[in-house]
């Protein structure tokens, strides 16, 4: 059974071990870290988009910031609610998004 490195500093590794129970879990399924239990993430070409500065002020930055300000004000509001005002509440929210 390996260690893991949890935190790289410039005078080394800070070591983790695992118990006893932890290695008996690991070597009944097979693995020898507990990462390995999870599937492999899945490939997201799109994601460094979600990291792009926008420019203050720019219509797209103002849209964002409108869109979170209104998924901050309807959304409990739409989880909360009533199922019978739902619709009205969604529409309240689609005509001011829009």
């Amino acid at each position: 059974m390996k260690e893991i490195c949890i935190h790289r500093t410039l005078a080394g590794c800070n070591i983790f071990s695992y118990t006893d129970g932890d290695k008996l879990l690991l070597e009944k399924d097979g693995v020898e870290t507990f990462a390995e239990l999870f599937s492999t993430p899945d490939e997201r070409p799109l994601s460094p988009a979600r990291s792009i500065a926008l420019e203050q002020g720019s219509p797209e930055q103002i849209f964002i910031t409108k869109a979170d300000d209104l998924q901050k004000k309807f959304l409990l509001k739409m989880i909360m609610e009533s199922p019978v005002t739902f619709e009205s509440t969604w529409n309240d929210y689609m005509g001011q998004l829009n």
